[in-house]
């Protein structure tokens, strides 16, 4: 697992390298052009044209979004700009040789060319990191990519200052050709994962509601204003845009009044350089740590403040230097902290749909926001004095900008609950109540061919008390258990029309059904001459259902019936036994106690069904212990748990001595919890919130009452309860502290098994089947209190949903386990996220273990100790491990705890048998066993 994540991690950081190369050249050939742009045509047409431009930029952007999101049908992103840039190199050049023409319109259209390339290119370039990265790696790696840029922009200003100090500005345009031209013949071509990989991943989340196909630009919007996140993020680029080209026009218009015509080239290149040092500092230190505390939609409200912060110092009176630190914090914080943030708003999208619309937010968003600007501005300059109208809309830009921000978690975590949700089926079933297309329907099962299906729909009347439209005629059918049943339902609800065909079903050949019509007719109308006629029948279930009758009615002594009932339970053919129990059912009395008791614990499975039935139709309360001792009886358990339910309070209460008692069984302490939730108040939430939480032993330190499988039983009983009505009622506090001692335990559990794998490395006869199997079974606990875990903060917070977020975890797909851990990023307290991010997270279990903020001590574990310790843990199974690995070393070590001293002959046990007895199999079983024991104990 650890070489897997090291190779991983060594695929990451080539990409990262390649990425970093690719946008260093696209940036600095970039703002050797954008300082061509400024300084030629600030020098050479008036300021006030701007608007004009930006209006100019926007009409052309929708042809060129059109054109780019045809050819996404064709190529793959990584190629498009690969053509991309050599194309840029090609015009930007081009331009070059015609300047010297120095047509007006030719500095209009480099304006226009070098503000569509730069959008072009960059959308590009974040399109390929969005089908190579997920969002947990997008957050790691993403600032340290934008380093690659700020670096670029950097040295393409450095390098622009340094021109136009000795040569004319229209001397970097070739400059700039020559960095487009080099980022695409290098690093760009090895920035590829391999197709297969992207095509898995795109075709497994094709997201909702999204057209196959090529993309389009009227498919595109509508994607954006159908899908609620997109939608936002489309609104929020808007908003960004409008307000930034707003300041950057302020921040030009009042720059050219206070700086001479010769030397806005060198002003802009060493502003501009300023400005990327900066932005290149906050990527290197800040925008990592900034993303990681406050999220991703906090980050976005971040430079707006600023933004606002310098409005109202031009409000105020200011001009220059407001205008400078609106600037300042524009370059420093668009390409770091903002561009980084915005960028991983698109990584939650499916890819197919982040494919379809990030061009056009991107491209035709950004120059529509520009045309807006330009609007805004030539209304502004129509006014009067432009300089605080503009000031006082970026402020109320600025306001919005924050609040959209602040307002996008919402929907930002709902696309990550959304692809976690995908693939899930609702399989709970209730059955509704009975219409009558639904009773005509189960009348005519009646008739059915199949056994089965009569004694179905049979039960289904009976369960939703209908019995009296179960036509008499059944009993002419001539399956004898099917009349049987319908005997016996007729007899149970007080049906008295079956008596007319009394005499012909007495005479059947099928003592089955005689047996049934002597239970059905002493029941309806009891005769005492005809039930002591019956007594002589040569058929023991006859005898035994009349004296049953008899007794009930007090017309037979207690001694005689006794006799019957006994010869009954122990006669082999379970018909006897049957058709005592569904003597008892009709009519309950003490007497019948004692056979009811042995009757439930029958072999065969009806019999064991209809002595059930007999203790649901008494109210007798001596009955409640065994209910809860019959929840280990697989074939009955749903029924017991109803007949336990029925009892109210007394049956609560039973069922939490049962479960605090040492003298239940495993097999049937499993069943208790679910079957506490059934009562869904608060006292039943308290019952298994009172389990779940620690017990101290005498030493002070925590013991678990319960195996890792009844905690888990606890955590499923009390997922109902707490989503209920009562959920507001129960204290929570509990679960905060088995949280709590689940992640010690899991810690626990890093520490052990560093520690082992480090004595195993020391010394190979260490390298044991025993060993290998303690180190598996540690890993496998410590995966399942990872999911308890997960479990228990979702009872604690059930608006999110961790047991999506733990599937996502485990999941093959990169993108699901991204998912799930941006949700665990936002929805945790800091302290907790911190340690469970750091635990569910993949990487070499030191550095897990180190991300917690546990370290290891510098002295190694002496391998004894760590066995004495493992040992004296509560898992009967780990000891058992710890014992059976210690033997195979010939350690003598002192194990106190689940030591047999004797085998049942009374010989005593080595250490050896008294560990495989421990772990679930006999001594003379395999070598190295792992038995039923740890599945249950894990």
């Amino acid at each position: 697992m650890d070489d897997q994540y090291h190779a991983s991690q060594r695929e990451e950081s080539r990409l990262k390298q390649a990425a970093f190369m690719t946008l260093f050249g696209l940036m600095g050939g970039h703002a050797l052009l954008e300082t061509a742009r400024d300084a030629l045509f600030l020098t050479n047409v008036s300021v006030e044209r701007l608007p004009w431009v930006y209006l100019l930029i926007a009409v052309s952007a929708v042809f060129v979004a059109r054109l780019q999101m045809r050819s996404q049908q064709v190529a793959d992103h990584r190629q498009q700009l690969i053509v991309l840039q050599g194309t840029a190199a090609v015009i930007t050049l081009g331009f070059w040789f015609l300047l010297p023409s120095a047509d007006a319109w030719l500095y209009y259209a480099l304006y226009v060319w070098s503000g569509l390339i730069g959008s072009i290119l960059v959308v590009t370039f974040w399109l390929v990191l969005g089908e190579l990265f997920t969002i947990t790696q997008g957050k790691r790696i993403y600032a340290s990519i934008g380093t690659g840029g700020a670096a670029g922009a950097i040295a393409g200003f450095g390098l622009a200052a340094a021109f136009t100090s000795r040569l004319p500005a229209e001397f970097l345009l070739p400059a700039s050709a020559l960095l487009f031209a080099s980022s695409a013949l290098g690093p760009l071509a090895s920035l590829r994962r391999p197709m297969e990989d992207l095509a898995d991943e795109i075709s497994a989340s094709p997201g909702p509601d999204i057209e196959q196909g090529g993309p389009g630009f009227v498919s595109s919007l509508t994607d954006i204003v159908g899908h609620p996140y997109a939608r936002r993020v489309a609104l929020l680029v808007v908003l960004s845009a409008i307000t930034l080209t707003l300041g950057d026009y302020l921040f030009k218009s009042v720059l050219t009044e206070a700086v001479s015509a010769d030397k806005l080239a060198a002003w802009f290149a060493r502003i501009y350089l300023v400005l990327n040092l900066g932005s290149l500092l906050v990527l290197m230190f800040g925008v990592t740590r900034i993303i990681r505390r406050v999220s991703v939609h906090r980050a976005m409200a971040i430079l707006p403040g600023l933004v606002c912060l310098a409005a109202v110092g031009i409000l105020l009176g200011g001009a220059l230097l407001p205008v400078l630190f609106l600037k300042f914090s524009d370059g420093t914080l668009r390409y770091s902290v903002q561009k980084t943030a915005s960028e991983l708003l698109y990584l939650p999208m499916p890819a197919e749909l982040r494919r379809r619309i990030k061009g056009t937010i991107d491209i035709m968003g950004l120059r529509g926001a520009s045309a807006i600007s330009s609007g805004l501005i030539l209304l502004a300059l129509a006014i009067g004095p432009s300089t605080l109208l503009i000031a006082g809309m970026v402020l109320l830009l600025g306001v919005a900008w924050i609040a959209l921000a602040l307002e996008l978690r919402g929907a930002y975590l709902d696309v990550f609950r959304e692809a976690l949700r995908e693939g899930t089926i609702e399989t709970r079933i209730d059955v509704p109540e009975l219409d009558l297309a639904s009773l005509e329907t189960l009348i005519r099962a009646l008739n059915h061919s199949d056994d089965r299906h009569v004694l179905a729909a049979l039960d289904l009347l009976e369960a939703k008390g209908r019995v009296e439209l179960i036509p008499s005629l059944i009993l002419y059918h001539p399956s004898s258990e099917v009349v049987a049943r319908a005997l016996d339902l007729f007899a149970s609800s007080g049906r008295r029309d079956f008596i007319m065909l009394a005499d012909r079903l007495l005479a059947s050949e099928d003592a089955e059904i005689r047996a049934a019509m002597v239970r059905a007719m002493w029941a309806a109308e009891p005769d005492r001459e005809k039930l002591e006629a019956l007594m002589d029948n040569e058929c023991l279930c006859v005898r035994t259902s009349a004296a049953i009758g008899l007794l009930v009615n007090d017309w037979i002594e207690p001694e005689v019936v006794r006799e019957l009932i006994e010869a009954s339970i122990q006669y082999p053919d379970p018909a006897a036994r049957l058709a005592l129990a569904n003597a008892i059912k009709l009519r309950h009395i003490p007497e019948f106690r004692e056979p009811v008791h042995l009757l439930a614990r029958d072999p065969d499975r009806a019999v064991r069904r209809e002595a059930l039935r007999a203790i649901r139709a008494s109210e007798d309360e001596s009955y409640t212990p065994l209910l809860v001792q019959l929840l280990d009886d697989r074939d009955i358990r749903e029924d017991v748990r109803e007949a336990l339910g029925d009892r109210g309070d007394a049956a609560l209460e039973e069922l939490w001595r049962a479960l605090t008692s040492e003298d239940s069984s495993p097999a049937l302490l499993r069943h208790i919890p679910r079957s506490i939730s059934r009562f869904q108040n608060v006292r039943a939430a308290e019952i298994l919130l009172g389990e779940l939480v620690a017990e101290h032993g005498p030493d002070g330190e925590p013991k678990d009452r319960h195996s890792g499988m009844v905690r888990y039983k606890i955590l499923r009983g009390l997922a109902p309860l707490l989503q209920s009505a009562i959920a507001d009622q129960v204290d929570k506090s509990p679960l905060h502290t088995s949280v709590a001692r689940t992640i010690r335990r899991v810690i626990q559990m890093l520490h052990w098994q560093i520690w082992l794998e480090d004595g195993r490395a020391r010394d190979e006869a260490r390298q044991t089947c025993g060993s290998y199997l303690l180190l598996q079974l540690l890993e496998d606990k410590e995966r399942l209190a990872m999911q308890r875990i997960f479990r228990m903060l979702y009872l604690i917070q059930p608006e999110e949903n961790f047991i999506h977020i733990w599937s996502g975890l485990q999941s093959m797909s990169r993108r699901d386990r991204a998912s799930s851990l941006e949700l665990l990023e936002n929805v945790l307290g800091a302290e907790q996220r911190r340690v469970v991010v750091a635990l569910v997270e993949s990487g070499p279990k030191r550095e897990r273990l180190r991300r917690t903020g546990n370290r290891l001590s510098e002295a190694p574990l002496d391998y004894s100790e760590l066995l004495s310790q493992i040992g004296r843990d509560d898992s009967r199974t780990l000891h058992g491990l710890a014992m059976y690995h210690a033997d195979e070393m010939g350690l003598d070590l002192d194990f106190e705890q689940y030591v047999f001293e004797t085998q049942p002959d009374g010989a005593r046990m080595s250490v050896r048998e008294q560990a495989l007895a421990l772990i679930g199999r006999p001594p003379d079983g395999p070598t190295f066993p792992l038995g039923a024991a740890v599945a249950a104990d894990v």
